[in-house]
Order: C-alpha cells, then sequence, then structure tokens
C-alpha cells in the first residue's frame, strides 16, 4: 500500500469537462491529446497526449500557461530516443503535475524542468534513464512526489538531495544494488518504495529519520542492521519475496532485528527457517506480522510475545511439523494473537514429511507428537515405582514421540522409530507404543508379544524370514505391517489371524509364486505392496498363475500400491510388467483368452475349490480317527498289529497319523497347467490359417482359369470351334416345324 500526498490525492476529485475545440475562442487542442478544463473559462487545462518521442515541436501550444496536469506516453516498445532541449517546459510556470511515460530519453539535460517552480508531482519512469544530473531537480523546489521507477539506476540519485520537500520517492523496477546517504538529508521523506531492485543488504541508519512507510519488496535482501537510534518513526516494513533467513531479538544483537516502532511488518516470500525466542518481543505496536511461505518448520508462542495488541498473524505456506510445540496456535487468542489464515495452515508428519494435513485436522485427531526421553509426568504414581513401564527409557540410537494429548486412548500415538538397534542393550518395551519402525535391527518376536496397542509394525533392511514372520499373530490390534528388504519368500497363513489389518507392504523380498491359498489372506486388505528389485513372479499367457488371475479383478488391481513396479518372468522369454502380463486389460501383450481357455480357467478354480473342501474333510476325519486310536491305546486289549508295532518300536498313532499327513500334503498340490502353445503371441489361430489357405487356393484356380480361356480364344480359336462341333454332334436332333417359305418380291 503506498501512501500519496493531500494534494496529489485531490486531483482524483477534480470535475474535468471536455473542450469544444470547435470554437477558436477557447483553448485549442494539440494533435494526438485529450484536454480536459476544470470550467467553462477554460482557465485551468488538463492534457493528456500520446506522441511518438519528446520534442520541442510537439509541445508548441497557444497558452501553455493554462496547463495544470501534463501527461505525455510514447508508444510500447518503441525504438526512438527523445533528446528534449534545455528548457522544454519553459512555458507551463503554472504546472502541477507532470508524467512522462515510456519516452526514451538518451541524455537528461541539466535545465530540463527550468520554470516548473510549482510543480509538486513528477513521473518519469519507463525511460532508460541511468543518472540525472546534479541541479537538475534545483528547478522543483516544490516537488513532494517523485516518481523514478522503471529506470536502470544503479545507485539513488545525488541530484535528490535538492528537494527538501520531497514526501514520496519511488525507486522500483531499477537496478539499485546498495544504499548510500544521499537519503538522509530528506528529512519530509516518509514513503520509499525500492521494489525490484538489486539490493542485498539494509542499514536503516542511511534512511531519514521521519521514514514511516518503507517498501523494499523483491530484492536480494539477506541482512538487516537496525540500532535504536535509527528508523524511530518507521511504522510499515515490506520485506516479502527477499532472502531473509531468519529473525532475531533485540537481546542477541543489531543483525536482522527489526524497527521497535513497526506496526505492519511484511516478510512473507523469504527463506526464513528461524525465529529467534524473543524475536518480536521489542515490538510492542506490532499489531500485523505476515510470515507466510517460508521456510519455517517450528515457530514457539515465545517469539511473539510482547505487543500489547493484539496481533494477526499469518503463517500459510510453511512446512510446519505436526509437533505438540503448534498446539498453542489453536488457542492463541488467549496468548493475544489471532491467526488471520489458521485453516490454511498446514503440517508435514514428522516421520513422513511428504505427508501433510491441516494443522487443525492434526489437533483433533491427536496427532501432534512431542519428543520424549522418558514417559514419566510430572504428576505420575506409577514413577515412583521400580517395575513402572513409565520409566522407559528411549534407546540412544531411537526416537521416541508420543502425541500432545495422552489422556485419550483411543486416538493417543506413541511412537519408536531405530535404526541398528541392539536387542541385548533394550529391556523391556512399553504396552503403550503403537508405533514400531526398526532398521537394520536383529528382531525378536518375544519382545514384541506383548505389545497389545501395536497399530504399525516397520522392519526394514533385517533377516527376517517368514516363519519369523508368522510369530507376529499376536498382535491383535496391527493395521499396518510393512516388513522391506528382508527375506521373506512367501505370505504365511498366520496373516488371516491379524483380524485388524488393512496394510501389508512386502516391496524388496526375494517373494516366490503366491499360491491361491496365499492371495486368499489378502482379499480383506486395503493397500499391498509386493514389487520391487527382488520380487519376481512367473506368468503365461495360456495357463495364467493364480497372481495373474487374482489381479484380473479391477478391486484387486486397486489395492496394489506399486502394480506398475511389480513384474514377472513370461513363459521364461523375458521379464514384462505384470500389468502386460493379464490378458483382458488394455496394456496386455496377450491375445484375449479364448472360450476354451475360459473354461479350463474355471475348471481349475473349481478343482480347487473341491481340493480345499477335500483337505478340510480329510483333517476332519484325521483328527477322528487319531482320537479313536488315542481310545483304543488305552484299553487293555491289545491287536495282533499293535503287538507287532511293539516289536518294531513303532506306535500305530504315529503310523496313521504319517500317512494321512501325507496324504493330505499330496492333495493340496496346485495343479499343473496345461499349455497349448510355447509362445501363445507368435502362432496363429488355426481358423485364421486355414481360411487363409483356402482363399489361396481360390486365386490360383481362378487365374488359371483365366489363363486357359484366353490361350484358347486368341491363340488356338480352331480348338475351340473342333470341340464345339464335337459338341453339336453328340446332342440329339430337335426337330423342327416346317416354315413356308418367304417369296421373294
Amino acid at each position: 500500500m503506498s501512501f500519496f500526498p493531500l494534494l496529489h490525492l485531490l486531483l482524483l476529485h477534480i470535475s474535468l469537462h471536455p473542450i469544444d475545440t470547435s470554437s477558436p475562442s477557447l483553448f485549442p487542442c494539440p494533435t494526438r491529446c485529450q484536454c480536459y478544463s476544470d470550467n467553462e473559462q477554460n482557465q485551468q487545462v488538463h492534457l493528456i497526449c500520446k506522441w511518438e518521442q519528446l520534442n520541442a515541436t510537439t509541445l508548441q501550444l497557444a497558452r501553455p500557461d493554462l496547463v495544470r496536469t501534463l501527461t505525455i506516453k510514447c508508444p510500447y516498445h518503441s525504438p526512438k530516443i527523445s533528446t528534449p532541449p534545455h528548457s522544454l517546459f519553459q512555458g507551463f510556470r503554472n504546472l502541477d503535475r507532470l508524467e512522462l511515460d515510456r519516452c526514451l530519453i538518451d541524455v537528461v539535460p541539466d535545465g530540463l524542468f527550468a520554470g516548473l517552480g510549482q510543480l509538486y508531482s513528477l513521473i518519469l519512469k519507463n525511460a532508460n534513464i541511468t543518472d540525472f544530473p546534479r541541479e537538475i531537480f534545483a528547478h522543483c523546489p516544490n516537488l513532494m512526489t517523485l516518481d523514478l521507477s522503471g529506470n536502470r539506476l544503479r545507485i539513488e540519485p545525488y541530484s535528490l538531495r535538492s528537494l527538501h520537500n520531497l514526501i514520496h520517492l519511488d525507486l522500483s523496477d531499477n537496478d539499485i544494488g546498495f544504499l548510500t546517504n544521499t537519503l538522509i538529508s530528506l528529512t519530509k521523506l516518509k514513503v520509499i518504495t525500492m521494489n525490484n531492485n538489486k539490493i542485498t543488504n539494509i542499514d536503516f541508519r542511511r534512511f531519514p529519520e521521519n521514514l514511516t512507510d518503507l517498501s523494499i519488496r523483491h530484492n536480494l535482501v539477506s541482512t538487516i542492521h537496525y540500532v535504536p537510534a535509527s528508523a524511530r518513526n518507521l511504522k510499515r516494513l515490506d520485506l516479502s519475496g527477499n532472502r531473509l533467513e531468519f529473525v532475531a531479538g533485540l537481546s542477541t544483537g543489531a543483525v536482522n532485528v527489526l524497527p521497535a516502532e513497526l506496526k505492519h511488518a511484511d516478510l512473507s516470500n523469504n527463506k526464513l527457517n528461524y525465529l529467534h525466542e524473543f524475536a518480536f518481543e521489542h515490538l510492542p505496536n506490532l499489531i500485523l506480522l505476515d510470515l507466510k511461505n517460508n521456510s519455517l518448520k517450528e515457530v514457539k508462542a515465545s517469539s511473539f510475545r510482547g505487543s500489547k495488541y493484539q496481533m494477526k498473524l499469518f503463517l500459510s505456506a510453511n512446512p510446519l511439523l505436526c509437533h505438540c510445540n503448534h498446539k498453542w496456535l489453536m488457542d492463541a487468542e488467549a496468548k493475544n494473537i489471532s491467526i488471520g489464515d489458521l485453516q490454511a495452515i498446514e503440517c508435514s508428519n514428522i516421520l513422513k514429511p511428504e505427508k501433510t494435513m491441516s494443522l487443525a485436522l492434526a489437533h483433533s485427531r491427536n496427532q501432534l507428537l512431542c519428543k520424549y526421553s522418558n514417559m514419566c509426568e510430572a504428576d505420575c504414581e506409577c514413577c515412583q515405582k521400580k517395575d513402572c513401564e513409565c520409566r522407559f527409557e528411549c534407546p540412544p540410537t531411537c526416537r521416541c514421540l508420543r502425541s500432545a494429548d495422552v489422556s485419550s486412548v483411543r486416538t493417543s500415538q506413541n511412537i519408536m522409530v531405530c535404526d541398528k538397534l541392539r536387542w541385548d542393550k533394550l529391556g523391556k518395551l512399553p504396552s503403550p507404543l503403537t508405533q514400531l519402525h526398526m532398521n537394520q535391527t536383529d528382531w525378536k518376536a518375544e519382545n514384541l508379544k506383548k505389545l497389545s496397542n501395536l497399530r504399525a509394525l516397520k522392519i526394514t533392511n533385517s533377516k527376517m524370514t517368514s516363519k519369523e514372520m508368522e510369530k507376529l499373530s499376536d498382535l491383535a490390534n496391527l493395521t499396518h505391517l510393512e516388513i522391506t528388504s528382508s527375506a521373506i519368500t512367501y505370505i504365511p497363513d498366520s496373516i488371516s489371524k491379524l483380524p485388524s489389518l488393512t496394510h501389508l507392504y512386502l516391496s524388496d523380498n526375494p517373494l516366490d509364486q503366491l499360491p491361491a491359498t496365499s492371495l486368499t489372506h489378502l482379499d480383506n486388505l486395503k493397500k499391498i505392496r509386493l514389487g520391487g528389485n527382488f520380487s519376481r513372479f512367473a506368468c503365461d499367457c495360456e495357463s495364467p498363475s493364480d497372481l495373474q488371475r487374482w489381479l484380473m479383478k479391477r478391486t484387486n488391481r486397486a489395492k496394489i500400491d506399486d502394480i506398475d513396479d511389480l513384474n514377472c518372468d513370461l513363459n521364461g522369454h523375458g521379464t514384462v510388467w505384470m500389468l502386460e502380463a493379464l490378458p483382458g486389460t488394455n496394456e496386455s501383450v496377450c491375445l484375449d483368452p479364448t472360450e476354451e481357455t475360459k473354461q479350463w480357467m474355471t475348471f481349475v478354480e473349481n478343482a480347487q475349490k473341491g481340493i480345499m473342501e477335500r483337505v478340510y474333510t480329510s483333517t476332519q476325519a484325521t483328527t477322528e480317527k487319531e482320537k479313536k486310536t488315542m481310545e483304543m491305546t488305552t484299553t487293555p486289549r491289545k491287536s495282533i498289529l499293535e503287538t507287532l508295532d511293539e516289536l518294531e518300536g513303532v506306535k500305530t498313532t504315529d503310523k496313521m497319523s504319517t500317512k494321512l499327513r501325507s496324504t493330505t500334503t499330496a492333495i493340496t498340490t496346485t495343479p499343473r497347467y496345461r499349455k497349448k502353445y510355447k509362445d501363445y503371441d507368435d502362432e496363429p489361430h488355426k481358423f485364421v490359417n486355414v481360411l487363409i489357405f483356402l482363399l489361396f487356393l481360390c486365386v490360383i484356380i481362378l487365374i488359371i482359369s483365366i489363363g486357359v480361356t484366353v490361350y484358347l480364344k486368341f491363340w488356338h480359336p480352331e480348338e475351340l470351334l473342333l470341340k464345339r462341333r464335337k459338341k453339336e454332334r453328340i446332342q440329339p436332333e430337335i426337330p423342327r416345324e416346317e416354315e413356308p417359305l418367304q417369296h421373294l418380291d
């Protein structure tokens, strides 16, 4: 927001009337100009002209003394360079406002503005001026507003020293890289705008004492120098779009400290990553602070205390962490602070920075986390006991986090993230633990069995096998299980014993073929990951594997998060993406399955269902037989078979159970799929081959027929004639009725 002088604003309320140029008694309006008057007597005239360049010929007016405001605009991107003469505006002695826009000036004459003693507003912008003569503004002692934006100035012009009545100065869109002491002598200067320059540091001692408004947007400012004796009247400071990295407090020194009398401070779009604990404590009048779009990860309430008024604070577009230190933002009004963009503030998960959510939502879900070394609170009675699990100390190689509100059991979180943890140095894990992340750790299932509240378990870069994975079946509340870069080769059946499990991630494991029994455990899951560099499955276009047939369902494919990274070996002919090996999909390299193939696949599915039913029946029969056998062995009578068993040192029950178990194992073997071709894509359909062959024979016969006809008709017509005569002789003669002779005339 720019502040203009009162006299400048009054021009917006002047009632302007167009001049009637048809009457010779009135002011004659120059060509390519629009002329307006304040009254019917044309005592005050306002001109807006669009000329190719600035020269003396175009400014030859009959009554220049009547002109109060003059605006000259040259065309956009005009290559013409103006060379204005000395005292070009000599006759405009009553001129109040002069604007020259886009008129390129090579050399500015020393007396260009001579005779403009009444001028209070001068706009000379977009003229590619690099410097001004020292005394050029000496002819304008009453100048109050000066706009030199859009030029090529490298420092503030020394000629500004003569403008003792200047109130507003605009030096935006230049090439100014540093500030000198030129502006200190301008005691009435209150507003300075220097946006879009190349300023790298600000020293408030180089600005006039009465300055109230300073805007240095979109520069290269990284350092601020402030002493209490400078900028004592500065009320508004705009430093957005610069390179500030921190804001310090007055007690820490003089670098990057804001002036004490500020009311409005805009530090948005910088690179702020740290605020000193008492950064704004010395600003009692601060009522608006904009910190949007910076690099702040944490903001403490202690940084903003000190204002005696309610301060409005903006913090959106910062990479804030979902940390419990930000809980105060939800009740900032208690600290006399109003968050202007609270609903737009987002925070990122401490463990997964790429996962963001609204700060208000994180607070409502109790996902603002705090670091802790032990879980003992100040009023904890359990901590007085030696065996209290609240006395658990966070291991040195771990990070321990918990929710800000630990009273809510349903939403409370307790997380431990460990790297290269030694289990022999770790005692009993606390039962409130809800998430456990372990990397490069030799884990032990015995330490996890009592974690009844564990909801997420992540194990990476370990030697965990599928058999060890079976021991996790005691974790009834587990919803997320992630075992990556380990030694998992198959999915154990114990997964079905985890009723709350919804996410299973097994990336980068040497997974083998997944049979139908393993895939049935995945039907109730929401998200699955099976890809990676070590997971490679076999696939076949003619006889799809169990995994292929499971993935043919769109709902199952939607569950696989890394479906695009899942590959397989296609009939030993190379590796393809799994999506390319699914018949019937758009990405498939396999032809759509024929009716015969579909019937075969249906037969296999029904066979597997029958096998599963027979296995279940066989298992029940085995159990009943074992019970009967046990009853028989308890009776005093012994059969001949039992006697022989005793002589051989083997019990009948052992033989029977062994035999039955081996039979069960044989039954559960997945039937081998038949293959029709070695390569389904390279061999065309039989029907197509037969059709092509028949068409080829027809074409050959047609060509031969045409050739014989041509030969007999053109080269040997006599042979054709003899054949016709023989044919006529063979045919019987047909009797004809006698016709009367026609008389010749």
